[in-house]
């Protein structure tokens, strides 16, 4: 069960879905109130990402009641078309609300987070749970080549997200 927002502010709700789970991330302010991965069901893929994800992107709008939703750029990205899709069909159901939808590119986040050296989702999770220290025990371990991307950094990368947006809003 997602935890109810207690106060009146309106934050901020970060996205980055996989085609297996979800990162997301709810920040208020520099207080952050919501930091985790949601994984999918096993169910075939198309309908994972746009029943389960749009569900579960849904009922956080609801309870959070966010002024802005997060996602990644999808531009010229190498993202999964699910994921692709998966992005299009929630700007299509915030479309119908006044919520407003900000997309971020990798280079919008590394401008932000300031993140030294080579560029990779590892090192934007290391920034993160430096500047959120309650983080640190989700913090995985660098990835090996051999191996899968670890789920886990999604919800470190919705955090920077949520922060990037954070940061644009500021300078406007």
């Amino acid at each position: 069960k997602i935890p109810v927002a207690k106060q009146r502010t309106k934050p901020i709700l970060a996205v980055d879905p996989w085609t297996k789970a979800i990162g997301i991330a709810v920040l208020d302010g520099e207080e952050l109130w919501h930091c985790r991965v949601r994984h999918l069901r096993k169910m075939p893929l198309p309908d994972r990402l746009l029943v389960n994800g749009r569900a579960f992107v849904k009922e956080l709008i609801r309870v959070y009641r966010p002024k802005m939703l997060v996602l990644p750029k999808m531009g010229n990205s190498r993202r999964s078309p699910h994921v692709q899709a998966f992005c299009l069909a929630i700007r299509e159901l915030v479309a119908r609300t006044k919520l407003r939808v900000a997309e971020y590119s990798r280079d919008d986040v590394q401008e932000v987070t300031k993140v030294e050296g080579k560029f990779n989702r590892h090192r934007i999770a290391v920034a993160i749970a430096k500047r959120f220290p309650e983080l640190a025990s989700k913090l995985p371990p660098p990835r090996k080549f051999y191996k899968p991307q670890d789920l886990r950094v999604s919800a470190f990368y919705a955090v920077a997200l949520a922060l990037t947006a954070q940061s644009k809003l500021r300078t406007l």
